[in-house]
């Protein structure tokens, strides 16, 4: 990833805050995307285009906000979110979950 500060950029907003680089067409692997702050990044990525590797442990929940997230954006958000359930507390799931992105995008 390259280092924003390298263009002058430190990720602060004119208010002090901070906000996402953008990357168009990015890909993204959002852990508790269930729920949250893992769900709400979810959505903020594919709303704005990226393509995003959803993880949870909880098949359930993860369904259910995939199918919130894609319902939101039409179809075009359906090509762009993809569900893979893994506990990223173990380092080989962890591992799992990149594999999934790479192989899928």
């Amino acid at each position: 990833m390259t280092d924003m500060t390298d263009n002058g950029y430190d990720g602060s907003d004119a208010k002090g805050g901070h906000v996402m680089a953008q990357a168009d067409g990015a890909v993204a692997v959002v852990p508790g995307a269930a729920s949250g702050i893992g769900r709400a990044t979810t959505r903020l990525l594919v709303e704005r285009g990226d393509r995003v590797l959803a993880v949870d442990r909880d098949t359930g929940h993860l369904t259910e906000a995939i199918a919130d997230i894609a319902g939101t954006g039409g179809l075009a958000s359906e090509a762009r979110i993809v569900a893979h359930v893994a506990d990223l507390a173990d380092p080989a799931a962890a591992g799992g979950a990149v594999d999934a992105a790479v192989a899928y995008w």
